[in-house]
Order: C-alpha cells, then structure tokens, then sequence
C-alpha cells in the first residue's frame, strides 16, 4: 500500500504518530516528507490491518491536520522487515540546531549554579 497524506504534516510529529502506529499494528515500510509538504507512506501487512491503519492516520490534533488521505493498494514486496521513519536532509539538520541548543542551555545552567 502507497499512500500520501496532505494537510498539516510535516514537522508536527505525524511521522512518528504514523510510525508509532504502524508499529502497534504490526506493519512494515515507512513513512517519509515528500517535497511538496505531504507525507508518503509504504505499508505492507494484512487488508485489515492496512484498512485500521489508514484510520489511525485520520487525526487533527494541535500540529497535525489532515486534508487529504490517497491510498493506492498493490501486493507485498516483502523487502520491509520493520516499520521506520526515513529522515531527510532537512530533519538532519533541525536535530543538529537541537543538540547545540540543549549543549547550550545546559552549560548556562551549569554555570548558573
């Protein structure tokens, strides 16, 4: 199963709820940023499973709004053994600016003691 969700969705933490939840419900692929601010998810698993999944996806929370769910279905490859989370470039680099400021702020409370 393909699928690309647009709405809300990047950088809001949708990929680890999709992620989380693909987990729980024991399917393998990713999920993955595309570009163009929507979010693409390969799932391989039972039709059931699949189906529950892609209803799990259907959240509004505070960071995450879904405009859109398009799902296309085609068989298992069998090539995915887990279920993760591709990081691009952009994530890199935000997880590099987060490290050097919680560096920062514990030094300068370190020194405020």
């Amino acid at each position: 199963m393909t699928t690309v969700i647009s709405g809300r969705v990047q950088h809001g933490g949708f990929r680890i709820r999709a992620w989380k939840d693909a987990l729980l419900i024991g399917l393998h692929g990713y999920v993955k940023n595309l570009p163009e601010g929507t979010v693409q998810i390969v799932a391989e698993g039972e039709q059931m499973d699949l189906e529950k999944f892609i209803e799990a996806l259907a959240v509004n929370e505070r960071n995450i709004g879904i405009s859109a769910i398009e799902t296309q279905y085609s068989p298992a490859t069998g090539e995915f053994k887990t279920f993760e989370v591709l990081w691009d470039e952009k994530d890199a680099e935000l997880y590099e600016v987060a490290e050097v400021l919680i560096e920062a702020f514990a030094n300068h409370a370190q020194n405020s003691d």
